[in-house]
C-alpha cells in the first residue's frame, strides 16, 4: 500500500466523524475508485509476471481465467506475492546443479570485502 493510500485512508476518519453524508458519499466513491484501480493494476502485473516468468509456455495453465505454472506449481492468480517471490528464489537455487555453482552465486549476491579474506 503506497504512502498516498495510507495517508488517504488516515484522512476518512476525520470525514466519518464530522461530514454531512453527501460528502461522505463523494469520499466512499472515491476510495472505491482506488480500490478497484489497485485491483487492476495488480490483476495486470499477475498475469504479465505468469507469462513471461521463465517456464516455457507449455506448462502454463491459463484455461477460464487462471494463471498457473504445471512446471514451478505456482498459482499467480490466487498465491500471496510473497509466497510467489519465495518460490521464485528456490527454485532458482535448485537450478544451480553444484555446491560450486551455489558458492558463487552467494559471493554474487553477497560480495566480500577484499579485507576479509
Amino acid at each position: 500500500m503506497t504512502e498516498e493510500l495510507k495517508d488517504y485512508i488516515e484522512s476518512l476518519e476525520h470525514y466519518i466523524n464530522a461530514t454531512p453524508t453527501g460528502q461522505m458519499r463523494e469520499v466512499l466513491t472515491t476510495a472505491n475508485i482506488i480500490i478497484q484501480t489497485l485491483g487492476n493494476d495488480n490483476d495486470t502485473l499477475r498475469r504479465l509476471l505468469w507469462l513471461r516468468h521463465g517456464c516455457d509456455t507449455g506448462a502454463l495453465y491459463g484455461d477460464d481465467g487462471e494463471m498457473q505454472c504445471g512446471h514451478c506449481i505456482m498459482d499467480f492468480k490466487r498465491m500471496p506475492a510473497q509466497e510467489i517471490e519465495n518460490r521464485w528464489h528456490t527454485m532458482v537455487l535448485l537450478k544451480l546443479k553444484t555446491s560450486d555453482e551455489l558458492k558463487e552465486e552467494l559471493n554474487k549476491l553477497f560480495p566480500k570485502d577484499s579485507d576479509d579474506n
